[in-house]
């Protein structure tokens, strides 16, 4: 049986300092960890009413820079 770690999608604010108590990456690996090559990681949105693909292409880096906030997919850094 196909297994899915599911990840509830809770919207905080506008911007990374609005976030309350966000996942270290830590976290991430120490769930990671435990799971198949093919388990599926998806985003649940409206206490799981619907759901969400999370895919590589939609990964994203934000970093705070002299010339404001700069957003960049994970391997342009």
């Amino acid at each position: 049986m196909r297994r899915a770690v599911v990840f509830d999608a809770v919207r905080e604010g506008y911007g990374l300092d609005q976030l309350r108590n966000p996942m270290t990456a830590g976290e991430l690996k120490d769930i990671l960890e435990g799971l198949e090559d093919d388990d599926m990681i998806v985003m649940s949105h409206d206490g799981g009413y619907t759901f969400g693909s999370i895919t590589f292409s939609g990964v994203w880096e934000e970093r705070e820079g002299e010339d404001g906030t700069e957003f960049r997919a994970i391997d342009e850094w």
